[in-house]
């Protein structure tokens, strides 16, 4: 709650209930997968993927200056959201995770921290970048979705991936570094350098 209050009166706020949010979903899934409801933890983690890319959409929707990349990120937005309603005919979310709307989402999130990136480095602003927490968590969101797109991509055609332990060792590996950037962002940030 110390980072909620820290970060109420910024777009931070968001990200903030975004954690709140991801910590109990992994404990409630993790219960639901203890008695073998499957179909349910498939669900719960397609809406939280789900919204989770509307949230990161949305801080840098908010953040973003410039009318055009302000655009650019309301335009993946919705073709994010069309891509997850539409294969929701062709994937069943009940027995599997989103595909193509998360590959889509992904590369959307990476674009959206390139714009940001951009804005912030060709200003003033980088001054202060060590205090901005929103800096540190798009690299933690770059680093993420940059290591996981292949692997999201070989576990969709590979049907014996459970013996390549060494690519979920890898995502681990960087959902670690991507909550150390997190935590590290939310430290050493200052709500009045927020942008």
């Amino acid at each position: 709650m110390y980072y909620f209050r820290k970060y109420r009166r910024t777009s931070l706020k968001i990200f903030v209930y975004l954690l709140l949010y991801a910590a109990l979903n992994e404990i409630l899934c993790v219960v639901l997968l203890k008695y073998d409801f499957l179909r349910i933890v498939n669900v719960l983690y397609n809406i939280y993927i789900f919204i989770n890319f509307i949230c990161i959409y949305s801080i840098f929707y908010k953040v973003l200056k410039r009318k055009a990349h302000t655009s650019i990120v309301k335009f993946a937005m919705s073709i994010y959201i069309i891509l997850f309603i539409s294969f929701s005919w062709y994937e069943n979310y009940l027995l599997q995770y989103q595909n193509i709307p998360y590959l889509v989402g992904a590369t959307f999130v990476i674009l959206s921290v390139g714009l940001y990136f951009s804005e912030v480095l060709n200003s003033s602003k980088v001054l202060r970048i060590k205090e901005n927490a929103l800096f540190w968590i798009s690299i933690g969101w770059l680093l993420f979705f940059v290591g996981n797109i292949p692997f999201w991509v070989v576990r969709n055609y590979y049907d014996n991936l459970g013996e390549q332990t060494y690519l979920f060792l890898i995502i681990l590996i960087l959902g670690i570094i991507m909550n150390i950037l997190f935590w590290i962002g939310l430290k050493w940030g200052n709500k009045k350098y927020q942008y």
